[in-house]
């Protein structure tokens, strides 16, 4: 269900996180930080999190239609 998907995003404050982690890694000294692996590590791993999360939101309209569409030729 998307509402489960967009509900565990928000209450685990995944975009919040992703975000800081984003611009911690962007700051000028950011390679001095010792625990810079870590941080790239948990960014990354946010980052393929989100993408995945923008998809499936962008994707269910399309898919919605594409189910309406094939019902209606299954009716025909």
């Amino acid at each position: 269900d998307i509402e489960t998907i967009k509900n565990y995003w928000h209450n685990a404050q995944l975009e919040e996180k992703f975000q800081k982690l984003e611009s911690q890694s962007q700051q000028e000294d950011f390679w001095k930080d010792p625990n810079q692996a870590s941080i790239l590590k948990e960014l990354q791993r946010l980052r393929t999190q989100r993408e995945l999360y923008l998809y499936i939101i962008k994707a269910k309209p399309e898919l919605e239609e594409l189910i309406q569409l094939f019902g209606s030729d299954e009716q025909e």
